[in-house]
C-alpha cells in the first residue's frame, strides 16, 4: 500500500483530538519475462504463426452481408418502414 494523502481535521468540536484521514492506494508489483515456444507445441501453428511478409496485397471489393447495407439509390431517400 502506498500513502497518497494524509489529512488532519481540526475544528471547534475536535480540538482536543487527533483526527487523521489517510488515503492509500494498492500497488501490485509483478515480474514478467518473455519466452519463445517451438511451433511443434502449438495446436494449430498455421493459425498462430509469426507475422510473415507476403508482399503487396491488392484489396478487392467485398459484398456486404445480406440485408446489412442499403443500395446507393437509397442513400439520400428517406427510409420507409412498414
Amino acid at each position: 500500500m502506498m500513502l497518497t494523502s494524509l489529512e488532519v481535521t481540526r475544528d471547534k468540536t475536535s480540538y482536543n483530538t487527533l483526527m487523521v484521514t489517510a488515503t492509500l492506494r494498492q500497488i501490485i508489483i509483478v515480474s514478467t519475462q518473455a519466452t519463445t515456444l517451438p511451433q511443434s507445441s502449438q495446436a494449430t501453428p498455421e493459425n498462430t504463426a509469426a507475422v510473415q511478409n507476403v508482399g503487396t496485397v491488392v484489396p478487392i471489393a467485398g459484398n456486404p452481408a445480406p440485408g446489412g447495407a442499403l443500395p446507393p439509390t437509397a442513400w439520400t431517400a428517406p427510409l420507409k418502414f412498414p
